[in-house]
């Protein structure tokens, strides 16, 4: 049966009414959509902005720390040379002062010292410390006079370093005329073993070389060592220090403090 045309025509607009319904709901749809793509491309453009930014930071930092290691690079250099050069002046100034030492040793070369003399007093008289000073030395070789010593004189007061106290008698330097008399002494010098003077000290009379305090410092040192590790020679000749462990063994010098742990 054939519809009406009213009715025909009702229905086509109501399908025109829904299409259309459903064409603006895809349009919203679509415009939705497009403000959250362009809200996401904005955020993308900050975030690529952002990252602009970080990838320029991260340039001037690399660049800053480039700067820097080249800079500890430089300095490390520089702090190497400065070591080196540190080094070289302290073998400099080593060496100068073993220089001086030694020609202030050789400046002793004529030169004794007796330890172990007592002072009557504090005013002893230039011709009592004569006196005393010939008797010790005429009795290790008695053709020795007056007239073979060039100067004479005492020492100041020298203190023990634990007890602070004065263990011996101020020592005396006596610079002989002729080098060779002073060695023929040296040489003699066991014939002050069991002395007996009045005016000796409690520990005895000794002949010893005149030293510079440097090296009496390095003989103190490595008669130290010599004890503690038994060794049983130690001696001195013409300023220069030596040590032997044994009466079959070889001697060796010691010139410093690390020779000194040769003693062993």
């Amino acid at each position: 049966m054939q519809q009406p045309r009213s009715d025909v025509a009702h229905q086509n607009k109501q399908a025109r009414n829904k299409g259309h319904g459903a064409t603006c709901n895809h349009c919203e749809e679509m415009s939705e959509n497009m403000d959250v793509l362009i809200a996401n491309m904005e955020n993308l453009n900050h975030l690529q902005h952002q990252l602009n930014n970080m990838q320029k930071q991260l340039a001037c930092m690399t660049e800053e720390m480039q700067g820097i290691k080249l800079a500890m690079h430089n300095l490390e250099t520089e702090n190497k040379k400065l070591k080196q050069q540190n080094v070289h002046l302290e073998n400099q100034v080593l060496n100068l002062g073993n220089q001086i030492n030694d020609l202030e040793q050789y400046g002793r070369r004529q030169n004794l010292e007796i330890q172990g003399v007592a002072m009557n007093d504090d005013q002893e008289t230039p011709q009592e410390l004569e006196l005393k000073v010939l008797s010790v030395l005429q009795h290790v070789d008695g053709s020795i006079d007056k007239d073979d010593i060039d100067v004479m004189h005492r020492l100041g007061p020298r203190k023990n370093k634990k007890t602070q106290k004065q263990d011996m008698p101020p020592s005396i330097i006596v610079r002989f005329i002729s080098r060779k008399k002073r060695n023929a002494l040296f040489k003699a010098r066991k014939n002050l073993k069991d002395a007996k003077f009045d005016f000796l000290s409690s520990k005895g009379v000794f002949l010893n070389e005149n030293l510079t305090p440097k090296n009496r410092q390095l003989l103190f040192h490595a008669n130290k060592k010599r004890k503690d590790n038994q060794w049983k020679h130690l001696w001195t000749s013409n300023g220069r220090i030596f040590a032997r462990k044994s009466d079959n063994s070889s001697a060796i010098q010691i010139k410093n403090e690390c020779d000194i742990q040769k003693i062993i």
